[in-house]
């Protein structure tokens, strides 16, 4: 359990303004789709991939963060994470459908694709075997498929391990079967084995500063091991590199590098804020993407497939008006989803339980 300061604190309030930030900045660069934005801004908002993982890294952070907060229950933590993934996941699903999703090559979505998104087991252009595209194209999907999995993973880590320490070691180890297993018969869930380390180095950071241990020493061993990791990759599949042209940079095996690269130079990024206390300036800066926070798994899962019917109404106005309505419309029903909805959908399931109890 925690037994610094930050037991105190409900919320890191920091990771919250940068999830918030995050959420916002996936909307706009998927809305480059749709809006003409300026050629000068496009630079800007071509980071995507690169938000997604700050996000891996928040979810680590903070589910490790709760994890130590209190007595650990394997069975209650699982269905915390189901209440908290789930009802949003399914409304999104059937949302999808109902404003017809984006047209996939393959034509109509099988319940086979309906049911490996229901499982989290969906890809993006990852060349696997039985691959299980995202639901009706709501590309962003294939990023929760790696955190609902790493949620199970720090859950039997926790059960059965403990001790934050080893993380790294553990979860390099993990990563190490994934890239093998890949090599000799690529499944998904050799992928989730290889996204897991980014999420367990985002709980590591989290032990590293609860018990006062974010040090250069730490930081280094990180990043060793994403030096470490991306050799390995690169080396199993150097045939796939030797053809590498930029065009292909998203898709796999050259898109783990871009994210193990990434996800390295965050965390160093992290300690220099830490060392140098910076953190009250990145407070002030993203202090104001707080109020998107507390909606922002909702408003990452629904965007991608709200952003065109929304953009395609025409009433006639100003393109830039148009797209801050489509922005505000669809924040709006995010807010909704995750603030009132989830939250009546979960009390509704609670409360059929306890009834079933006291019978």
């Amino acid at each position: 359990m925690i037994t610094t300061k930050m037991e105190k604190t409900a919320k890191i309030m920091v990771l919250d303004y940068l999830k918030g930030f995050s959420a916002l900045y996936i909307v706009l660069h998927h809305m480059r789709d749709y809006f003409p934005f300026p050629e000068v801004t496009k630079p800007l908002l071509s980071l995507g991939q690169e938000a997604v993982v700050v996000f891996f890294l928040i979810s680590g952070f903070t589910n490790f963060y709760s994890l130590n907060r209190s007595e650990f229950h394997f069975g209650k933590y699982i269905r915390k994470k189901i209440e908290r993934i789930y009802p949003l996941l399914i409304l999104t699903l059937i949302i999808t459908w109902m404003v017809g999703g984006m047209p996939c090559a393959g034509g109509y979505e099988s319940v086979f694709q309906l049911v490996g998104n229901i499982l989290n087991l969906s890809s993006v252009n990852a060349k696997v075997y039985f691959e299980i595209r995202p639901w009706m194209s709501n590309l962003v999907l294939w990023s929760l498929t790696y955190i609902w999995w790493y949620y199970l993973l720090i859950g039997l880590f926790k059960r059965f391990i403990g001790d934050g320490k080893k993380l790294p070691v553990v979860f390099f180890l993990v990563a190490i079967l994934g890239e093998v297993t890949y090599k000799l018969c690529p499944t998904v869930f050799s992928l989730i084995l290889i996204y897991s380390f980014i999420l367990a180095t985002g709980s590591y950071v989290c032990w590293c500063i609860l018990y006062n241990n974010f040090n250069i020493k730490r930081v280094s061993g990180i990043a060793g091991a994403y030096i470490a990791l991306m050799a390995i990759h690169v080396l199993l599949f150097r045939n796939d590199f030797m053809s590498f042209s930029p065009s292909m940079h998203f898709q796999y095996p050259f898109c783990e590098v871009r994210h193990f690269g990434v996800a390295a130079l965050l965390i160093i990024m992290i300690f220099v804020i830490k060392y140098y206390c910076l953190t009250r300036y990145i407070e002030l800066v993203f202090k104001p993407f707080g109020l998107i926070s507390s909606f922002s798994y909702a408003l990452y899962i629904i965007h991608f497939s709200l952003r065109k019917p929304l953009m395609s109404i025409n009433i006639g106005l100003n393109s830039y008006l148009q797209l801050l309505l489509t922005i505000i419309a669809i924040c709006a029903i995010a807010y909704f989803m995750e603030v009132h909805l989830q939250k009546w959908i979960v009390g509704l399931f609670s409360k059929k339980n306890n009834q079933n109890r006291q019978k």
